[in-house]
C-alpha cells in the first residue's frame, strides 16, 4: 500500500470534501493499486498556492482500460480514510490510517490479541484485493457478532497483510484498550 500526494483543484476539492465526488481520473503514472491511499491537497489553479486543507480517500476501484479511457489514464473509485471511526484529513492527529492511533500503536502481544478476540467473540476473516490479471493482495477484517440484525458487523479492515494489525485496529475501534 501506498500514499500519493496530489494536487486537488478547488472546486472538485470541495466535492471531495462533500462526498459528491467520489472518484479520480488520473494520468496512471504512479503505479495506482486498490488500497493505495490518495492524499488529496487543495490546489488552486488560479493562485497557482495550496490552502492547506487535505482529504484522505483509499482506492477501492481501478478502471485503467476500455470505455473509450485515453491510454495511460484510469478512473479511481474512491472512499473516504477513517480512523478511529472519525474522518481523516486535515492535519488530524490521527493521520491517514488506523495505525497512527496511539491506542492501535500500543505495543500488544499475540496473547493480549487472542485474548480479545476470544472476549469479545470476534472472527478474524482475509479477503482479496484485486490487483490487476489474476493477482490479488490479501487484506484482513475482524467481525463482531450481534443477536440484532445485523447478526455480523464490520468492527475493523485492514487492507494489507497483517492480520495482528487488524485486531489492534478492531481493539482500538471499539474503545476497550485490548482488556487493560
Amino acid at each position: 500500500m501506498k500514499t500519493h500526494v496530489l494536487k486537488c483543484w478547488t472546486e472538485q476539492f470541495r466535492d471531495v470534501q462533500d462526498k459528491r465526488k467520489t472518484f479520480e481520473f488520473r494520468r496512471n503514472d504512479r503505479n495506482f493499486a486498490v488500497g493505495d491511499v490518495l492524499d488529496l491537497r487543495d490546489f488552486s489553479p488560479e493562485t497557482q498556492l495550496f490552502s492547506g486543507s487535505s482529504e484522505l480517500r483509499r482506492i477501492t476501484h481501478i478502471l485503467s482500460a476500455g470505455f473509450g479511457l485515453p491510454e495511460g489514464y484510469a478512473v479511481l473509485s474512491l472512499e473516504p480514510v477513517e480512523c478511529c471511526g472519525r474522518p481523516a484529513h486535515d492535519g488530524d492527529p490521527c493521520g491517514y490510517i488506523l495505525e497512527c492511533c496511539e491506542r492501535y500503536r500500543a505495543p500488544m502481544g499475540d496473547g493480549t490479541l487472542l485474548d480479545a478476540i476470544q472476549h469479545e467473540s470476534w472472527d478474524l476473516r482475509c479477503f482479496n484485493i484485486p490487483t490487476g490479471g489474476d493477482d490479488c493482495d490479501i487484506g484482513w477484517s475482524v467481525i463482531g457478532h450481534w443477536q440484532a440484525e445485523p447478526h455480523e458487523r464490520v468492527i475493523a479492515e485492514i487492507y494489507h497483510d497483517d492480520p495482528r494489525a487488524a485486531i489492534r485496529a478492531a481493539i482500538a475501534a471499539s474503545g476497550n484498550g485490548g482488556g487493560e
